[in-house]
């Protein structure tokens, strides 16, 4: 005979998933519906603050988005209170945010991590929208930003809005930077660009 868990041990496991899931949080069906029912109104974007409230909504959108991992409400306060964190909203509703590491020094160039967008509001300008807030906290410094080899939808944003800031943008070798800085773990297939502000900096371009 197989090895059976005993019930007790499932009704337990799926308690554990239950609570911490964010799928079972209350307001949670109640968002997924608006998301379904958007109107065509702009999309608004505010600096996300540290509280309960705004690591929720950062929450939500991670589970909404399947690239993304989903982390629990005190890890994405602690990200807003680190580094710079801007939500998007279309008619009060959350539908994205986009996660940046200011540079170093003043020569040092910012760092795009993450821009997750809801499904249901993409192709609404969310995402460039959240890259031009970002850029503006730090109007001096380069970008940069790092892709998948395949998605072409990226390379497609990055690259208008590098043009929207009159800048240049190119692949430099993936070890100019360090993965913290640029977001993700050692070994994964990003690919960073570099976001060219000030044409007196410069990194030597990859062959």
């Amino acid at each position: 005979h197989g090895w059976r868990r005993p019930a007790g041990a499932w009704a337990a496991l799926m308690t554990f998933l239950h609570a911490h899931s964010p799928y079972a949080e209350p307001g949670f069906d109640e968002w997924r519906e608006r998301l379904d029912s958007l109107p065509p109104s702009e999309v608004w974007i505010r600096p996300a603050e540290p509280t309960v409230e705004d690591g929720r909504w950062m929450r939500w959108v991670q589970a909404e988005c399947e690239s993304t991992t989903i982390q629990g409400v005190a890890f994405n306060v602690s990200t807003i209170e680190k580094k710079i964190v801007f939500l998007a909203e279309i008619s009060d509703c959350t539908v994205g945010f986009c996660i940046a590491l200011a540079g170093r020094t003043d020569s040092a160039p910012m760092f795009v991590q993450l821009v997750a967008i809801v499904p249901q509001a993409r192709r609404r300008g969310a995402g460039f929208a959240l890259l031009h807030a970002v850029a503006s906290t730090e109007p001096h410094h380069d970008i940069v930003a790092a892709t998948l080899d395949g998605n072409t939808a990226a390379r497609a944003l990055n690259e208008r809005f590098a043009a929207s800031l009159g800048a240049s943008i190119r692949r430099v070798p993936i070890r100019s930077f360090r993965p913290s800085e640029m977001g993700f773990a050692p070994g994964e297939n990003h690919r960073p660009w570099l976001i060219e502000r000030s044409p007196d900096r410069s990194l030597r371009s990859e062959t």
